[in-house]
C-alpha cells in the first residue's frame, strides 16, 4: 500500500513539475499582432487578380499563419516570418515578411495608422498600399464592436 501512495505523489509532483515548466516557458511567448482585417488596396501594378488598380483584400490570422484573399478570386495562404509584427522592435523592419505558395510578400509602414505599403513577390510582381477598412471583430459585429450588457446587481 505505501507503494500505491509513492506512485500517486509521484505522479502529482510530476504534474505540477510539468505544469510549472508549461507557465514558465508561456510566459515568455508573444502572440503576433494583429494585421487581420478587410483592406482597401490602390495597386500601383497591375492587381494580382487582373482587375484593374483598385481592390479588396481580406487578410485572416491565426497565430502567424494568414491567408490572404484578393478581391474573392484569388487565395494565397503564407506565414509571418519576420518584422515587428512578431516582436522584433527595430523600427527598419517592415510591420511583416510573410511566405508561403511561391510568394513572400512585405508590407512597410507608412506614416499613417492602419495604412501600408505592400510588395508581393514570386510568380509574378506586385505592389500597392493598402489601408486597413475594418478589424476582424468589426466584421463579427457588423461595424462597431458592440459589449456585452452588464447584469444588474440590484435583480
Amino acid at each position: 500500500m505505501i507503494r500505491g501512495y509513492i506512485v500517486y505523489i509521484l505522479t502529482f509532483a510530476a504534474l505540477g513539475v510539468g505544469l510549472w515548466y508549461v507557465l514558465r516557458v508561456g510566459a515568455t511567448l508573444r502572440a503576433p499582432a494583429e494585421i487581420a482585417g478587410e483592406w482597401h488596396v490602390r495597386w500601383e501594378t497591375a492587381s494580382p487578380t487582373g482587375m484593374g488598380y483598385h481592390g479588396v483584400m481580406r487578410i485572416d490570422q491565426s497565430g502567424k499563419y494568414c491567408t490572404l484573399d484578393f478581391d474573392n478570386a484569388r487565395v494565397i495562404s503564407v506565414k509571418i516570418i519576420d518584422g515587428t509584427a512578431l516582436g522584433q522592435g527595430d523600427p527598419k523592419l517592415p510591420v511583416a515578411r510573410l511566405s508561403g505558395d511561391g510568394y513572400h510578400v512585405t508590407l512597410h509602414p507608412t506614416a499613417v495608422r492602419d495604412t501600408v505599403r505592400m510588395e508581393i513577390s514570386g510568380r509574378d510582381h506586385h505592389r500597392g498600399l493598402a489601408e486597413r477598412v475594418s478589424r476582424p471583430a468589426e466584421r463579427a459585429f457588423g461595424g462597431t464592436p458592440v459589449l456585452a450588457p452588464v447584469a444588474d446587481a440590484r435583480h
